[in-house]
């Protein structure tokens, strides 16, 4: 009886690990995405910030 009660608990505290684990491993996946989704954010804000840079200068230039 007791090897029985060891037996399931040693499989209760296997599926609870490899879940914590999975569960940590999908918060790295989604920690990984969201800084992808930044990084593509700040890189569109850049490209937008460099168009209105250039344009800026162009007016400056046809004014002068």
């Amino acid at each position: 009886m007791f090897q029985a009660t060891r037996r399931r608990l040693a499989l209760w505290f296997d599926s609870t690990t490899n879940h914590l684990w999975d569960t940590v491993k999908l918060q790295a996946i989604l920690a990984l995405e969201i800084n992808e989704n930044i990084l593509e954010i700040n890189a569109k804000n850049m490209r937008l910030y460099v168009k209105q840079l250039v344009t800026a200068i162009q007016l400056l230039a046809a004014v002068n």
